[in-house]
C-alpha cells in the first residue's frame, strides 16, 4: 500500500492501541499508519470472552456495540487513550436472506477527544459452510466448496457440548481424529463440521477486515470544517419524498446522505440518493 503525505494531521505519530487474539494486526495496522499516520501497538487479549462464532460464549451486545468493548480493552490495559478493534457478524444477508454474507466493523475510540466511530463493510464475498457428518462420511465436494484446507475448518458434537469444538483444522488426518473423537461424545453419533471464521483462519474474512480498515482510514482522514476533529463522514440520512407515481409523502423514503462531526454538532447534507420515492414503498399505491 501506498503512504499518502500525513503531515499536519492531528493524529501522525500518536499511538493508538489494536486489540486483537486471531492475528489481525497486520491486516490493520499497516492501513493505519500508511493512511493517517497513526503508531499502531498491539494488544493481544482473549476477545473471545466477547463471543465466539460457535456460540460457546455467546456474544451479549451488537457487533458494533462490541467492537468498541474491544477497542476499550486495550487503552485500559496499556492506559493509552486511542484504541482500534474489529468483529465480524457473517450470517444471512439482510438484504438478501438467501445469501450468506460478511458484515465487518471497525471501531475507533479516542477518549480524550470523546468520540467513538465504527465502520463497516458488507461483502458477500466470504468462503462459510456447514455440513453435518459421521466417522467415514464422505467430505469430499464440501471440502472444495468451502475451500479446504486453504480456510480452515471447525469440528463440533452435533448433539453435545459445544465447548468441545475443535477449531483451527488444516489438515485431512486432524479433521478425522476430530469426527472420529467428537462423534463418541455427540448423541446422536455425528458432528457438525463448519467453516472457521475466525481471522486467521478465514482468508476471505481478511481481505473484508481490510476494506473496513480502508474506510475507517477514510472516515479519520477527513476533519470537522467547524472543530477539526478526525472522523468527519456519513452519520444518517434525510428522508422523505413524493411518490412518483401517486405523488403522496412517503416519510420514510431517503432523499439524501447526512454528514457529520464525530464530536461536535456540526452537519451537513450530502449527495441526493433519489429525487422521488419508488412506489413500491408508498402506502397510497401499496397500502
Amino acid at each position: 500500500m501506498s503512504s499518502r503525505n500525513v503531515d499536519g494531521h492531528p493524529y501522525a505519530g500518536k499511538k493508538v492501541v489494536l486489540t486483537t487474539k486471531h492475528q489481525k494486526f497486520d491486516l490493520v495496522a499497516p492501513i493505519l499508519e500508511s493512511e493517517i499516520g497513526l503508531t499502531v501497538i498491539l494488544h493481544e487479549a482473549d476477545t473471545d470472552l466477547l463471543g465466539t462464532f460457535v456460540g460457546d460464549v455467546a456474544r451479549k451486545h451488537s457487533a458494533a456495540k462490541t467492537v468498541l468493548e474491544k477497542a476499550r480493552l486495550g487503552t485500559a490495559a496499556l492506559d493509552e487513550s486511542r484504541g482500534i478493534a474489529s468483529e465480524g457478524s457473517i450470517g444471512p444477508d439482510p438484504a438478501l436472506p438467501f445469501a450468506r454474507s460478511d458484515i465487518e466493523y471497525v471501531g475507533f475510540i479516542d477518549l480524550n477527544l470523546g468520540i467513538e466511530i465504527v465502520e463497516s463493510y458488507r461483502s458477500l464475498e466470504i468462503v462459510a459452510g456447514e455440513s453435518v457428518a459421521g466417522p467415514g462420511s464422505d467430505l469430499t465436494d464440501f471440502l472444495k466448496k468451502i475451500d479446504f484446507p486453504h480456510h480452515k475448518l471447525i469440528v463440533i458434537p452435533n448433539r453435545g457440548d459445544r465447548s468441545l469444538a475443535v477449531k483451527g483444522i488444516g489438515d485431512l488426518v486432524a479433521l478425522k481424529n476430530a469426527i472420529a473423537r467428537l462423534a463418541n461424545l455427540s448423541s446422536d453419533s455425528k458432528v457438525l463440521v463448519q467453516s472457521d471464521l475466525r481471522a486467521h483462519c478465514s482468508p476471505s474474512r481478511q481481505q473484508n477486515i481490510q476494506h473496513a480498515a480502508v474506510k475507517l482510514a477514510n472516515r479519520l482522514r477527513s476533519l470537522c470544517s467547524e472543530c477539526g476533529t478526525p472522523g468527519w463522514g456519513l452519520v444518517g440520512y434525510e428522508r422523505g419524498l413524493d411518490c412518483s407515481s401517486c405523488g403522496e409523502q412517503v416519510a420514510k423514503a431517503i432523499s439524501a446522505e447526512v454528514y457529520g462531526c464525530a464530536k461536535c454538532t456540526h452537519k451537513e447534507v450530502g449527495k441526493q440518493i433519489a429525487p422521488e420515492a419508488d412506489p413500491s414503498i408508498c402506502n397510497g399505491c401499496n397500502p
